[in-house]
């Protein structure tokens, strides 16, 4: 893709420090923040009871140090567990496949998987749990809380959940799940009355007849700057909600079958900013251009991602305001975690990856669309979208204009509602001669309430050439 290598993981964890060959069991004084929907109510458990920590050893689907054991032992201790992978003493430095000769032991209590590697940024690492295409991977209990962070499932098959069946409460955030498929509802993921919220996650190569990624028969699902890409399924190639649904920052596209996203149920007032190529029932799509991904791979980070182009039109054009967690914390990262910041040009990417890339506040193109990707590449940067960038304060709030993008003489237009004027802002055409901005109305531009300098450039009005008196200047 020609980008620089991106970072990843949330803040490092503890280091590893248990035996090779056993399921180190540590006293832990953290208290978890546990979801609060209607899955985490009942648990018996207090929420704020110390968290036992279970660290996985080895890649052996039973025994001491198995991810099964753990999980079994956590279910049979009652309180609130968290699950890691051993890098030190154990085998996860690397990236790593656990192939699962059946389902895993039902979580029935609160319960964190955790696939972080500490210390691999810039480098591959992380955790595959794979189903052997018999069973599904992961069954959550009625008044269960589960969390999935940094892990992949891959290859889980059932008639509905093919990888996940939610009945509690579940986060998935930071994962990928693919290669997933259901005979009925929910290719990789089924909420039956349960709640689940999706997370800086990737969702590909799922299939269903219904939610070929993801189906909601009963409760509430949300997700969040998440990227469903290539599903399959009759009615809703990526998405299927009966029940309630909340859609913010996420891409939805090449998915195979029906439209990517069909809701028959509520669909939360706070949804906004998606990229679907067709839907229904799923609110009113920000873009339905094609988000022009990039192969699924390691671009450093504990799971593989769906990449950015960088001139893909889903980059910079997000809502930052809805760019949140579970608990409604602002996203600090992208799914690959620490390292690659979740607005790094000052404005969220759609879906579950950011582009890392160089930006400018130069702009290629002469129409008035809002192309903010400004990544120096051909004709992604328009003025409207490089004054949204500018306001976000993250640039020299300096607007200029490429060289190279034959716009000598050119009349570029300027003619919908502007942009929010939250900074001051010099509109520099020195460089490209003969330019000139096509406006609504002479004042556009004098009437805002901060200074908005324009040089080098002829203002034009619906009757002609601006008067001088109604010209902003530096």
């Amino acid at each position: 893709m020609g980008r620089r290598p991106c970072g990843w993981g949330h803040a490092p964890h503890p280091a590893a420090t248990a035996g090779a060959s056993v399921v180190a069991t540590i006293a832990s004084i953290v208290i978890l923040a546990w979801p609060t929907g209607p899955g985490a109510e009942s648990l018996p458990a207090r929420p704020d009871a110390p968290v036992t920590e279970y660290l996985v050893s080895t890649t052996a689907d039973r025994g001491a140090g198995s991810l099964r054991q753990a999980m079994s032992d956590a279910r049979r201790s009652g309180g609130p567990a968290r699950i890691r992978f051993d890098s030190v003493n154990g085998p996860f430095r690397q990236p790593q496949v656990i192939r699962l000769r059946s389902v895993l032991p039902p979580v029935g209590t609160r319960l964190e998987i955790d696939g972080y590697i500490p210390d691999r940024t810039w480098r591959a690492s992380g955790v595959t749990l794979q189903s052997t295409g018999r069973d599904r991977v992961l069954v959550v209990e009625a008044g269960a809380a589960a969390v999935l962070r940094h892990v992949t499932l891959q290859g889980g098959r059932a008639t509905d959940g093919g990888a996940v069946l939610n009945r509690g409460s579940l986060v998935i955030d930071s994962s990928t799940l693919l290669d997933n498929a259901a005979k009925g509802d929910g290719g990789a993921v089924l909420n039956d009355g349960g709640s689940v919220a999706v997370i800086n996650s990737t969702f590909t190569t799922n299939a269903a007849a219904r939610g070929g990624a993801l189906a909601s028969t009963a409760g509430s699902v949300s997700v969040m700057n998440a990227t469903f890409a290539g599903n399959r399924a009759r009615e809703g190639a990526s998405l299927f909600s009966a029940a309630t649904l909340l859609l913010r920052n996420s891409i939805l596209a090449d998915g195979v079958g029906g439209a990517e996203c069909v809701n028959r149920g509520p669909l939360d007032p706070g949804s906004t900013h998606n990229l679907m190529t067709s839907s229904a029932g799923c609110g009113q799509p920000l873009l339905t251009d094609e988000p022009r991904l990039g192969a699924l791979g390691y671009y450093n980070g504990p799971t593989r991602t769906l990449p950015l182009d960088a001139a893909s039109p889903a980059v910079n054009v997000g809502s930052n305001a809805a760019a949140l967690d579970e608990h409604d914390r602002p996203l600090k990262w992208d799914q690959r975690g620490n390292g690659d910041p979740r607005d790094a040009a000052g404005i969220t990417d759609l879906g579950a990856f950011e582009v890392q890339s160089p930006t400018a506040l130069r702009v290629d193109r002469a129409d008035d669309v809002d192309r903010r990707a400004c990544s120096q590449l051909s004709a992604d940067c328009s003025l409207r979208g490089a004054w949204h960038l500018a306001n976000a304060g993250r640039h020299e709030p300096v607007i200029r204009f490429a060289t190279d993008a034959g716009l000598e003489g050119s009349l570029v237009h300027l003619l919908n509602p502007l942009p929010p004027a939250e900074v001051e802002l010099l509109i520099d055409g020195t460089n490209v001669p003969g330019l000139r901005l096509q406006l609504s109305d002479c004042q556009a531009l004098s009437r805002l309430p901060v200074r908005i300098a324009v040089t080098a450039i002829e203002l034009l009005g619906p009757d002609g050439p601006c008067p001088a008196a109604t010209l902003p200047r530096q």
